[in-house]
């Protein structure tokens, strides 16, 4: 946890490390989001250990005015889209068990 505790620390650089006031937060608004997201979930935390800076530099260059939640529909919509290949070259074209958004339940 102290190695979790120092990166949050790194990413707000409050006045004290280990202690963090609204105004940090409010100073460093794009860290903020990932501050809370690696505190409130460890998916959150382990996909931000196991991310690649480079690529994530490269996407902010080619989509500047992209949000995180555009980036996010982005990532399903590629997702979702290799699936449906995936589910074309299986055969007869019904998703395996079903889809249970789309049957409603």
């Amino acid at each position: 946890f102290s190695d979790v505790l120092c990166q949050l620390s790194d990413m707000i650089e409050p006045e004290e490390p280990g202690v963090f006031h609204l105004k940090n937060f409010l100073e460093h608004r794009t860290t903020a989001t990932v501050f809370f997201s690696m505190l409130l979930s460890l998916h959150k935390l382990l996909e931000y250990e196991q991310r690649d800076p480079f690529a994530l530099k490269h996407q902010q260059r080619e989509h500047p005015d992209y949000t995180d939640w555009d980036r996010f529909c982005q990532q399903e919509y590629l997702r979702l889209a290799v699936e449906q290949d995936d589910d074309d070259e299986g055969g007869d074209g019904e998703m395996e068990g079903g889809n249970a958004f789309l049957d409603g339940g």
